[in-house]
């Protein structure tokens, strides 16, 4: 039996998600930006007060990926955030940065599958109602627990699926917007 589309479902519905071991930090803050792009590519920094996570120090590319660092001189990664397609990364490096920080899905990923994986999102664009949607997108933030717990967002197409955006970073350096 095919699985039900979970639009217009209320998302407290859903089904409960396993629980996943992500990147330990130690690994996380030892990836860089350039391990992913061409060796011609070129990378910017500069210093940043980004208020979503901590971020004292940012490596740039393409003004579309961010990899961001608690820290400068730049040791401890605290979040990564890219844009996928036209104007962002290449859908296949953004497969190999989600692969390597162990996010259990693909770039081609639908909305359902994403609350599939990961469960009811902590927030979502649906939630505040159809007219809150963008352009035909959602966007949905999940709190990965686990031993190294992690934020982690997808911006999606609703119709077709696929990412256009999404972003990980590690819990103990976000910022609460309570």
């Amino acid at each position: 039996m095919p699985a039900r589309p979970l639009i217009g479902i209320p998302l407290s519905l859903a089904e409960s998600h396993e629980l996943m071991e992500l990147l330990p930090y130690e690994e996380f803050s030892a990836l860089r930006l350039q391990q992913f792009l061409p060796p011609d590519a070129e990378i910017n920094d500069y210093e940043c007060d980004r208020q979503t996570w901590k971020c004292e120090y940012h490596e740039i590319f393409d003004e579309s990926t961010l990899f961001c660092f608690a820290d400068n001189p730049p040791t401890t990664l605290s979040g990564i955030g890219t844009d996928l397609g036209e104007g962002g990364l290449p859908f296949e490096i953004g497969e190999a940065i989600l692969r390597t920080v162990r996010l259990p899905v693909n770039t081609r990923a639908t909305r359902d599958e994403l609350i599939a994986k990961f469960g009811k999102p902590e927030y979502c664009w649906l939630d505040d109602g159809p007219e809150a949607t963008r352009e035909g997108l959602d966007f949905l933030r999940f709190d990965v627990s686990g031993r190294w717990p992690y934020k982690v967002a997808f911006t999606v197409r609703l119709e077709a699926g696929g990412l256009t955006r999404f972003f990980i970073a590690r819990k103990d350096f976000w910022v609460d917007e309570g």
